[in-house]
């Protein structure tokens, strides 16, 4: 029997799978993904990633959803914590009421189709209910395993073709003989890699003077840049160009003095400021999510948040930092000569 007739074989088990790997992309499972980083002026094998620690790193998500995830995650060999956190980040940012225009549903965006065969009750009250993430997440990660089993004969890395049949359905998977040729499904797979690196443990370690570069990005927008776009005129920080969802940490030991939307005004959008102890501020804004609160303390290289495009001066995923002598806009300082000056590479 042919590879293909396996395959086919096995996809038959269900009826709407069967029905994807005639159509292709019948079982497409989310219209959104996520564009390339840019800043807001316009700038192996399988299994885990290479390097990278099967443990979720603390703080990173959501704390209502870090044990179904950790659960979850271990499902299966081709799954893992950080990958799956970084599947849900992917298909929704962690909102259970997500709702995409193609009609992908819940926290893990399951068309209708796909959750009527491969939805869960989890949680175990009577009820597979899409919208629930106690349900959803683990039923994501069981039908991410299944799609493992019924496309392990498909050559190339199983993580990424696994990550494919998510995205545009078995069927497509099937058809092309590997990752499909759509720029969406290639897309969301390298995203979807790249993110579990910044949901993995063990990611920023302080260097020799207690600072740490805040994301792991190049710095896209320099500081004191000239501009439009802002309202002083010029660049007040510096940028790093990032997947939304990258992880972001404290460049140094201190206190949150803000954490909120707005809290430094609507144009950063989602914001923590952290006083140091020898009296600098640092601000970090346009986060996605935010893991500390108002006067709690903070390590260097502790997670505080995720980059985003929040507030109304963001046009693209990446994270503004800022060096302050005060906590709030208008006392800033260079921020490359003051981690550089600590001994951050940049």
């Amino acid at each position: 029997m042919s590879r293909e007739a396996k395959l086919l074989g096995r996809l038959a088990a269900g009826s709407v799978i069967a029905f994807a790997a005639l159509l292709g992309l019948a079982l497409l499972t989310t219209g959104a993904w996520l564009p390339t980083a840019r800043s807001h002026d316009g700038e192996g094998t399988g299994g885990a990633a290479p390097g990278i620690a099967a443990g979720l790193a603390p703080g990173m998500v959501p704390a209502a959803y870090e044990e179904l995830i950790v659960r979850a995650g271990n499902a299966c060999p081709t799954l893992s914590p950080p990958l799956l956190a970084a599947v849900i980040q992917t298909e929704s940012g962690f909102n259970p009421n997500a709702r995409s225009s193609a009609g992908a549903q819940g926290i893990a965006q399951f068309m209708p189709g796909t959750w009527a065969t491969h939805g869960k009750d989890a949680n175990r009250d009577g009820r597979a209910d899409v919208w629930d993430p106690a349900d959803a997440i683990p039923s994501a990660a069981g039908y991410l395993c299944t799609l493992a089993g019924d496309l392990e004969e498909i050559p190339g890395d199983p993580v990424n073709v696994m990550l494919a049949g998510y995205n545009a359905g078995p069927g497509a998977v099937l058809q092309a003989g590997g990752v499909p040729d759509f720029t969406e499904t290639r897309t969301y797979v390298r995203r979807i890699r790249e993110l579990e690196k910044h949901f993995a443990a063990g990611h920023a370690v302080p260097g020799r003077t207690g600072y740490t570069r805040p994301v792991d990005a190049a710095v896209s927008t320099g500081y004191r840049a000239a501009g439009g776009q802002w309202a002083s005129g010029f660049h007040t920080g510096i940028d790093f160009a990032a997947p939304q969802g990258t992880r972001v940490v404290a460049a140094g030991g201190g206190t949150v003095v803000m954490a909120g939307y707005g809290v430094d005004g609507d144009p950063y959008g989602n914001t923590v400021v952290i006083r140091h102890p020898d009296g600098y501020y640092t601000q970090y804004a346009h986060l996605s999510a935010i893991t500390v609160r108002h006067g709690q303390q903070v390590a260097a290289g502790a997670p505080i948040g995720a980059v985003g495009t929040s507030g109304t001066r963001s046009s693209g995923p990446h994270l503004h930092f800022e060096v302050r002598t005060e906590p709030g806009y208008g006392s800033d300082v260079d921020p490359v000569a003051f981690l550089r000056s600590r001994g951050v590479i940049l």
